[in-house]
């Protein structure tokens, strides 16, 4: 993770010719000895360099000490409750050394961003029928929520009164606007800028290594602690990409999935096994070689993307031709040196009969190729169901993750209208700093017409250590003080003013933070003594209210009426659950007081596991279970929401290319348009899915949340209709 530094070089190389000019020679001639006060006077000199070269660092001065300055420091991400906790696939090694180099990223806080749901919901909601589909420019959206001329002035020369300059190369400003300043400097000198202790920690099932601060504590000084949102690398620990399965297909099975027809699909039956037999097959016989796994074509047909209408959105050959012409474009978001390989990808769209073809684009340039499965499964998905789409990959190598990502999709010159992200980590382990300035970023791209979907996550409602939390997450919101500093606040802070009106002069809530300042009690059964004290964990990206999360399914049948429903399950690792930093936005809440009110109260979770009035995912949902891919030069089998997300994205990549051609805006921010179709009609659009649960804590006999009739927090809305969903969504100004 760390690049090899000038510590570790020679400071004398002796295949240098000064060096050889310097070394012992038997055939010099004899030298005259030097008097013996020029011997005293040269050793001084040396003892006064050695002295220097030890206080000042062995790099060339790399690790030069940071002038002496009196701060008061404040802590930093106060309201981070567990900022201290470290994943059980982490172990603390030992401390950085101080010559040790690497960046660190500040975000700088943003201006106007009390009114940033206010203008999303003027672009994304149905009802605000004058502004509806009006996006920004990347430009005015910049501008518009840059840092204050104040914030940045202070920042600045905080930074340079430390030694830090953009003169001297040591500040770097991703933007012009200067909302992300990127820091090079040493883990000596990071310790004096942010009175901390950096630690070096170890994957303990990889051997990655991770630079954090000791006890997730670093301190900014108060004169520029109201600037800064947060710094990297300092708490968090890298994402977790949302891939609970990789095995090995054998080649009769790729055989048999490439001859599969649509009619052996629709005369599947599901078994109590939820494995599939033939009709006229005998039910004791072993059935689990005629299992088809998930494949472009079985996508399509399941979820209605048919013939007419792919050829109606694809249009003629022409069309076809010139579809890179378009502003309609995608993007997958790669991380944790996850690559894909060219030759993977052209071996699955030409064996499996994905046409068109996308153009493929690597942001930046320098993104190598490779083999990383979750990288292979994105884009080979996205643009299956996305097919022909003009597709970026952004891979993002900085601390500051979904920050860099959204800098960079509004750095592109034709930015992408669809992003999805197949990554995540608990929600309570991020944050209410970093959750809430990612979710402004989610916003930004709102505005600019983009689509942003991530997977609900493979844990269920435990979360990335195995189980759930003990303790409450949210305990922070009570606003008790973090040594010795008030806490910034509960739950409701009561002035942050974030809401809107709708067109009936009403406030609505549109992915605002804050709600009823204490755990709310939810419908559900009662704590025993032996099983209070655990909280369910929730996924972020996932539960940040701008972004659609995907939740997981598995099973059903291929029908040959679209007004059927394909009779899936609810896959046991589906993430979803509520939020314990976002409030349930206004487009949301009918879908969850439905569920409530139609869930047998018996079946719900323990009403101290979670916040009923917290923002729920996942948004929607499609297959998670057995997708084949490619990966180097051989086909695998790959679980996870991380095949749904992209799956997903790739369906309304279509919608927005169809809306193109028809002359209108893309859909930009789904969920109030996706939740509308919900309200009006759920079985005309999407396959509702009320079988199964996803799995919960231990101490719950491992069940989380079951699924219902209507929306529930493990599918969301069900799967989709695709035929249905693109005339609908394609008919909108």
């Amino acid at each position: 993770m760390f690049g090899k530094s000038s510590e570790y070089e020679p400071l004398i190389e002796t295949s240098n010719p000064f060096y050889n000019e310097l070394a012992p020679n038997k055939d010099r001639k004899k030298q005259h000895k030097l008097p013996y006060k020029t011997m005293i006077f040269i050793t001084v000199l040396i003892v006064i360099g050695v002295t220097i070269y030890e206080l000042y660092g062995k790099n060339n001065l790399s690790s030069t000490p940071l002038p002496q300055h009196n701060y008061n420091f404040i802590r930093a991400e106060q309201a981070h409750q567990h900022a201290s906790h470290v994943p059980k696939s982490w172990d603390e090694k030992e401390e950085c050394t101080d010559e040790h180099p690497f960046t660190l990223t500040l975000a700088l806080k943003q201006q106007n961003t009390e009114s940033l749901h206010e203008h999303v919901a003027a672009v994304s909601h149905p009802r605000n029928t004058e502004s509806f589909h009006k996006y920004w420019t990347p430009q005015e959206v910049r501008s518009f929520f840059k840092p204050s001329d104040d914030a940045l002035t202070s920042v600045t020369e905080w930074l340079t009164e430390n030694g830090f300059t953009k003169d001297n190369g040591k500040i770097d400003m991703v933007s012009v606007y200067g909302n992300i300043l990127r820091v090079s400097l040493t883990c000596g000198q990071a310790n004096k800028l942010l009175n901390t202790k950096y630690m070096l920690y170890e994957n303990n099932k990889n051997g990655k290594q991770h630079l954090r601060v000791k006890d997730g504590i670093y301190n900014i000084p108060d004169t520029v602690h109201q600037h800064i949102d947060f710094m990297s690398p300092t708490i968090r620990f890298p994402l977790e990409r949302h891939t609970l399965k990789v095995q090995t297909m054998s080649a009769s099975k790729l055989d048999m999935v490439r001859s599969h027809t649509k009619d052996s699909l629709v005369k599947a039956k599901k078994t109590e096994n939820n494995s599939f037999r033939k009709e006229d097959e005998d039910e004791d016989a072993d059935s689990s070689s005629d299992e088809i796994p998930n494949i472009p074509s079985k996508i399509y047909e399941l979820y209605g993307m048919d013939t007419d209408t792919m050829t109606g959105i694809l249009g003629s050959e022409d069309d076809v031709e010139n579809m890179d012409s378009t502003n309609a474009r995608q993007a997958i978001a790669s991380f944790i040196e996850q690559y894909y390989s060219d030759d993977d990808i052209t071996l699955f769209w030409e064996d499996l009969d994905v046409y068109p073809e996308s153009t493929m684009c690597r942001v930046p340039e320098s993104q190598p190729e490779g083999y990383g499965s979750e990288a292979e499964l994105d884009t080979q998905y996205m643009t299956s169901t996305g097919k022909g789409i003009y597709t970026y990959v952004y891979y993002i190598d900085s601390d500051d993750i979904f920050v860099s990502l959204a800098e960079a999709i509004l750095d592109t010159d034709i930015p992408p209208l669809v992003v999805s992200i197949s990554y995540g980590a608990d929600e309570y382990e991020l944050g209410q700093d970093w959750v809430e300035r990612c979710n402004e970023e989610f916003g930004k791209l709102a505005l600019i017409g983009t689509t942003v979907l991530a997977s609900s996550g493979d844990s269920g409602i435990r979360g990335n250590d195995d189980d759930c939390l003990y303790g409450d997450a949210s305990s922070v919101f009570e606003g008790e003080e973090v040594n010795g500093n008030p806490g910034k606040g509960k739950r409701n802070t009561g002035n942050n003013n974030r809401h809107l009106l709708d067109n009936h002069g009403q406030q609505s809530n549109v992915g605002k933070v804050g709600g009823s300042g204490k755990r709310q009690s939810s419908k559900g059964k009662t704590s025993t003594t032996s099983t209070a004290g655990y909280t369910f964990v929730a996924s972020f990206p996932a539960s940040a209210p701008y972004v659609t999360a995907v939740g997981g399914t598995e099973g059903g049948t291929v029908q040959s009426d679209v007004s059927d429903t394909t009779g899936e399950t609810a896959w046991l690792y589906s993430g979803g659950g509520f939020s314990i930093y976002f409030d349930a936005p206004e487009w949301q809440t009918t879908a969850i007081s439905d569920y409530f009110d139609n869930v047998d109260d018996d079946s719900l979770p323990d009403e101290s596991r979670y916040v009923s009035t917290g923002r729920a995912y996942p948004d929607i949902s499609a297959q998670s279970v057995d997708y084949v891919i490619a990966y180097d030069s051989s086909f695998y089998l790959v679980s996870g929401t991380s095949a749904s997300s992209p799956t997903v994205a790739g369906m309304i990549s279509m919608i927005n290319y169809a809306r193109i051609k028809a002359g209108k805006q893309s859909l930009g921010f789904l969920n109030p348009s996706l939740y509308a179709l919900y309200d009006d009609d759920q079985s005309q659009y999407f396959n509702d899915v009320t079988e199964g649960y996803n799995i919960g804590c231990e101490c719950d006999d491992n069940i989380g949340f079951q699924a219902a009739q209507g929306w529930d927090p493990i599918t969301g809305v069900g799967t989709p209709k695709f035929s249905r969903i693109y005339n609908a969504l394609l008919a909108l100004d």
